[in-house]
């Protein structure tokens, strides 16, 4: 698990995980201030809270986690695969194979789930009241191409031929999320246009006839199902989002899987703009070079941690970890970074 981490957030003296290769989230909590100890590994299957498109034992491929309102919010990549052939096929064959583009049903995955304290510990809930309202563990509905979002997209200038393309191809590949009170913002690796990068902004609402089912809300003057946003982050596509106050930082990278620069970006008042528009220049400003290493260590997700001192962190974890990384059996070593005033 520790080479597939894909999704970070966190809630008090808890950090929050999903990996990319299974249908769970995990949970450590803090152990010890300096340096910070996250341990006492729970793990929380998907299938106990929701409905899991494809079956319990598919690939939802999950990429970022976010936690508002009570509730802890998953998406998965929503992206299309390439069959890949064997090189000691006949060429046929192999361009057979390689015509072949799919997109599983389980990775047309947004959920959220209510989250409690239970002696002390945050644990996960298929019903729980919050506030005097009750919450229910709930995902997007279904919909043509695999869910609700993808169907809305179909016919979008943008994207449409994304979605016939592997995410990998600068198809489409949902990697980021950021929940601002209604809004779910979405980051994608990809597609890329020109130097210009995506995030997909949506409202999902519970169904009244069935409040464990998502329905994508009109927003903005157009009515449409969702608003886009367009990031000049140099040609790299969104690997993660994180909320701080009314900014948001954007962890960016390479569309394609092979090393490449990583840089964390702000965008200021990114967490409360509210209107389709392209986004100014000088509201996305560059914050810091992350390392990178040759076949590892590549960034993957990102979190704030909040400081004693008022100095924000900002905590990352790696896909592909380093061996120089690994604690023990299980445990991996992330990176804290004093983010700039």
């Amino acid at each position: 698990m520790r080479d597939g981490l894909s999704g970070l957030a966190g809630a008090g003296d808890s950090l929050w995980l999903a990996c990319d290769e299974t249908l769970t989230v995990e949970r450590v909590d803090r152990r010890r201030i300096r340096p910070p100890l996250f341990a006492g590994h729970v793990s929380f299957k998907l299938e106990d809270f929701i409905r899991i498109p494809g079956g319990p034992h598919a690939e939802a491929d999950l990429e970022d986690l976010d936690i508002a309102s009570g509730y802890l919010w998953l998406v998965g990549s929503h992206a299309a695969s390439r069959k890949m052939p064997d090189a000691a096929q006949s060429s046929r064959k192999v361009a057979k194979a390689l015509a072949r583009v799919e997109r599983p049903a389980s990775r047309c995955l947004l959920a959220r789930i209510p989250m409690v304290e239970t002696d002390g510990t945050q644990q996960l809930r298929r019903r729980a009241g919050h506030g005097g309202r009750k919450r229910v563990a709930g995902r997007l509905e279904d919909g043509p191409g695999g869910n609700a979002l993808t169907a809305a997209l179909r016919g979008d200038e943008h994207f449409r031929e994304a979605l016939a393309m592997p995410g990998k191809e600068n198809g489409l590949d949902i990697e980021g999320l950021a929940v601002v009170g209604d809004r779910v913002l979405l980051g994608l690796r990809g597609p890329v246009f020109n130097a210009w990068a995506a995030i997909v902004e949506i409202e999902p609402r519970p169904a009244r006839d069935h409040p464990s089912l998502l329905r994508l809300a009109h927003i903005g003057h157009g009515r449409k199902l969702y608003r886009k946003h367009f990031l000049p982050l140099d040609g790299l596509g969104i690997r993660g989002l994180a909320r701080q106050g009314l900014d948001l930082l954007v962890l960016a990278g390479p569309t394609a899987a092979i090393d490449g620069p990583a840089r964390v970006y702000r965008w200021i008042g990114g967490a409360r703009s509210d209107v389709q528009r392209r986004v100014r220049p000088g509201n996305v400003i560059p914050v810091m070079e992350l390392p990178v290493g040759r076949g590892n260590d590549r960034p993957e997700a990102i979190v704030v941690v909040p400081s004693r001192d008022g100095r924000d962190r900002l905590l990352v974890v790696y896909e592909r970890a380093a061996r120089s990384r690994y604690l023990g059996a299980h445990g991996v070593v992330a990176d804290l970074f004093v983010l700039p005033a």
